[in-house]
């Protein structure tokens, strides 16, 4: 496998991935549930950061963080941003795959 490939495989796998981990933000904040919000935030951070998605990757760590310091104004007044910039990723990608079959 060449590494256009293998990183095609990496980006199926991080939209796939971060759909779930967008699911779960949701419920998480809806529920209130710091401890799942904190998981999918750190699970977003690191996979977006390895992807070279850097400006969704510092924001999540800011959530994370805000998560373990217990922020909730911090939390509820970025989450709805982070959400959008986050789905626009995930747009494009999938649309880039569209268009490459």
């Amino acid at each position: 496998m060449g590494k256009v490939e293998l990183y095609t495989r990496l980006l199926k796998t991080f939209i796939r991935s971060t759909k779930k981990d967008k699911e779960a933000l949701v419920k998480a904040i809806d529920e209130k549930d710091l401890d799942t919000y904190r998981i999918h935030s750190h699970g977003i951070k690191s996979a977006s950061r390895s992807m070279g998605a850097h400006s969704i990757s510092d924001s999540a760590e800011k959530l994370e963080s805000a998560c373990k310091n217990e922020d909730w104004a911090y939390i509820n007044s970025h989450h709805d941003a982070f959400m959008f910039e986050l789905e626009e990723l995930l747009h494009t990608l999938v649309e880039f795959f569209k268009e490459d079959e």
